[in-house]
């Protein structure tokens, strides 16, 4: 088990670190609202997809349990998500986690591409010029015919505003962790950055459960393709 975790040391890290050890399954097993939104969208010939950010993989389980020939290898730079996963849903062949810092690049166990790309609630953790590498990087494991599928906190949650501000849209909402809230023109221009081009943006809110609390989440979801000329 501890073969598959690369320590990454970051303050963005360490809080998340706290959050699973305090928290432990804090979001339940069920699946996100970007999740079933991407099921719909993921094409049934997919054989294998990338959860950047997975947590300790509730997406990457529900995908694999409505999606029969789908493998899921999902990547965290969280130790205690992962080890949450090794220790308390490790049981599935078909889903793959594994602790990895997404700008060190992927597990070398890892196909070379991917079919799909999938992330939930992790490009609000960067600034913009991380953003934007952070597509790039992905783009250099998708084919033209991947299909990249993704939310982005917008700035209509509740969070937007709270803490202290560092940049246009860039909250320190947690003590030593930037957050980055989006609104369509943003999300239209960090993709201009990328090779990837948008195929449909559609807002939409969430009432997930944590700790048994209803929490509201506004965000957009991101279908998008590797540019045609790319």
């Amino acid at each position: 088990m501890n073969q598959n975790i690369i320590p990454c040391k970051t303050d963005r890290i360490k809080s998340w670190d706290h959050i699973y050890a305090r928290d432990l399954l804090r979001w339940g097993i069920n699946p996100s609202v970007t999740a079933k939104l991407a099921m719909i969208d993921i094409p049934k010939e997919s054989k294998c997809l990338l959860d950047v950010g997975c947590g300790y993989g509730r997406d990457a389980i529900n995908f694999t349990e409505k999606l029969n020939n789908l493998i899921v290898y999902g990547i965290d730079s969280s130790i205690k998500a992962v080890t949450l996963y090794n220790e308390q849903l490790d049981s599935r062949p078909r889903v793959k986690i594994r602790c990895s810092d997404i700008f060190k690049g992927l597990p070398n166990e890892f196909p070379k591409k991917f079919d799909v790309i999938f992330s939930n609630y992790f490009f609000h953790l960067f600034n913009n010029n991380e953003c934007v590498k952070i597509l790039n990087l992905l783009c250099s494991v998708m084919s033209k015919k991947s299909l990249f599928l993704s939310s982005f906190v917008s700035n209509k949650d509740r969070h937007f505003g709270k803490g202290k501000k560092l940049d246009y849209s860039l909250y320190e909402v947690q003590k030593g962790v930037p957050w980055l809230f989006f609104n369509e023109k943003m999300i239209l221009t960090l993709f201009a950055q990328s090779n990837l081009e948008i195929i449909r943006m559609n807002h939409f809110t969430e009432l997930e459960s944590r700790r048994s609390e209803p929490d509201r989440v506004d965000a957009f979801y991101v279908i998008a393709k590797i540019k045609i000329d790319y």
